[in-house]
């Protein structure tokens, strides 16, 4: 695992615990994958995107990553229930 990938997962876990003890409770899967962007967004503070297509920037791509990692299916919690 690369540097920066450690350093992320480091990060997450620690949101996680940080806002288990806040809540008092387990994290739902809204609640990882808000950490996940809090996470994504200290690492990437200055992300220009890629060509202005949703889901390519290099944020989204580490978040999306550190949530498969941790089990979470992304795509079917941010799906457009209209």
């Amino acid at each position: 695992m690369s540097a920066i990938c450690q350093r992320g997962m480091d990060l997450f876990n620690s949101q996680i615990v940080w806002r288990e003890r806040v809540h008092g409770t387990p994290l739902a899967t809204l609640q990882k994958i808000k950490a996940a962007r809090a996470v994504s967004h200290t690492i990437f503070p200055h992300d220009e995107g890629y060509g202005g297509r949703k889901g390519h920037s290099i944020r989204e791509i580490f978040r999306k990553e550190i949530l498969k990692t941790v089990g979470v299916d992304y795509k079917k919690q941010t799906r457009d229930t209209r």
